[in-house]
């Protein structure tokens, strides 16, 4: 809508050879398009339980993103074995169903040797120690609730602890990723300004 001498090319605000009403159109569909593009991801891959397990698989070794990925699968792990232990399922059904409930495959893949061991006639303990993700003090804890006999109740606590080291673990990556969106965004405004002001002023020395 700016006006322009005759001859005047018209003003590309952003510089990408968009410009005028049809420019804007352009723009907008595919911007459009990408928001879509991004939801149907969304909808048909990345919210998929399956997905969901790998990525976490993937990510369990990593600073600061494994950390919450492991803790959350130990609180659940606790969590879904304090809960089939106090039942009169088997303990190698209990162990199974609770990896499941971990979602997360680098748990999940490490649930035959612990099965194995356990049908060899080891201590629960030993057997969870085939699995190099539970760490030496869960171990302990577990321990501790095996000899005493007590391994509900201890797995019902580690799972509340565990929980509540996973939301910190999770209050600090959305600090850390919430400045970083910030940063992108005052960048990229930055940068259009940037750019707008230039093309405007190429537009009046013409």
């Amino acid at each position: 809508f700016l006006p322009k001498n005759p001859g005047q090319p018209s003003f590309d605000p952003l510089g990408f050879g968009l410009s005028g009403i049809s420019g804007a159109l352009v723009f907008l569909t595919v911007i459009g398009l990408l928001a879509f593009g991004c939801f149907m991801l969304w909808k048909t891959v990345l919210s998929q339980l399956w997905f969901q397990r790998r990525v976490s698989a993937m990510f369990i070794s990593l600073p600061l993103v494994g950390d919450y990925f492991r803790e959350s699968a130990l609180a659940r792990f606790s969590l879904g074995l304090g809960l089939t232990l106090d039942s009169s399922i088997s303990v190698r059904k209990a162990l199974r169903i609770s990896m499941n409930a971990t979602s997360n495959d680098a748990f999940i893949e490490n649930c035959d040797s612990v099965l194995a061991s356990v049908k060899k006639g080891n201590p629960m303990t030993v057997s969870l120690g085939k699995c190099n993700w539970f760490p030496e003090e869960y171990l302990a804890q577990v321990e501790i609730g095996e000899e005493s006999g007590t391994i509900p109740e201890v797995c019902r606590r580690l799972a509340t602890i565990h929980f509540e080291q996973a939301g910190r673990h999770l209050a600090t990556l959305f600090y850390l990723f919430g400045g970083a969106v910030w940063l992108c965004t005052v960048v990229f405004i930055v940068f259009m300004i940037m750019r707008m002001y230039g093309g405007y002023i190429n537009a009046l020395s013409i």
